[in-house]
């Protein structure tokens, strides 16, 4: 089952897996996708976004529209963009 730590915020029709941690202040956009074995915090999450299993994201933005399915990726202070199948497709801009 997913954990929460509040505020999080979910849009509709958003599918979240097992084990999956989410919080503090997490907004995650309508139609998107978060996998088994995930952990998201201080994160806005934009509509439409698939990611992979086994993600780590803090402090970061990801860019509606944005589908990321490889597996296995620890990213904090950063901007996820775009589209990848592989970890060395993916695009960002760290802040």
């Amino acid at each position: 089952y997913p954990t929460f730590i509040e505020p999080v915020y979910l849009e509709d029709n958003v599918k979240i897996g097992d084990d999956v941690l989410l919080g503090p202040n997490v907004y995650i956009g309508a139609n998107s996708e978060i996998p088994n074995y995930v952990e998201i915090s201080n994160t806005i999450i934009f509509d439409n976004v698939k990611i992979g299993e086994n993600f780590k994201l803090e402090n970061c933005i990801v860019a509606k529209n944005s589908s990321f399915t490889f597996k296995n990726l620890n990213m904090k202070n950063s901007v996820l963009i775009g589209v990848a199948n592989l970890k060395a497709e993916l695009q960002n801009i760290g802040f």
